[in-house]
């Protein structure tokens, strides 16, 4: 199974707690999740937090792949990158549409950034 299969399982096995984490991993990877809840906007936001990513072979768009279909299949409230100690990532970040929260060490992208502030 890949990370993003065992994501996908890891999605629907958590819809029916408040909050669930877990270590995946693959050939490729290695990634901490967590179904989180944090206070962003005007409300709290149910969130996919992501944390912890060690990839084994850098260069080959592991990363982003990842982060992409894992924004995608994510059905919450938006995906949370936290802990990001590499400058070079929270340049990538940035410059993919995630916004910094609480200085530069973690990073939100909402599902829907239309609807962000209307609720």
């Amino acid at each position: 199974m890949t990370v993003l299969e065992k994501l996908a399982e890891f999605i629907r096995n958590s819809e029916e707690q408040f909050s669930a984490s877990e270590w995946l991993s693959d050939e490729k990877m290695q990634v901490y999740v967590r179904k989180g809840h944090h206070f962003l906007g005007r409300k709290r936001r149910l969130c996919l937090d992501i944390a912890n990513v060690e990839v084994y072979k850098k260069g080959e768009g592991t990363w982003t792949s990842f982060i992409r279909q894992a924004h995608e299949i994510n059905p919450w409230d938006g995906t949370f990158v936290e802990c990001v100690h590499n400058s070079r990532l929270a340049s990538w970040l940035l410059r993919n549409g995630f916004a910094p929260h609480n200085g530069m060490e973690s990073f939100f992208l909402p599902k829907d950034p239309d609807n962000w502030n209307k609720s």
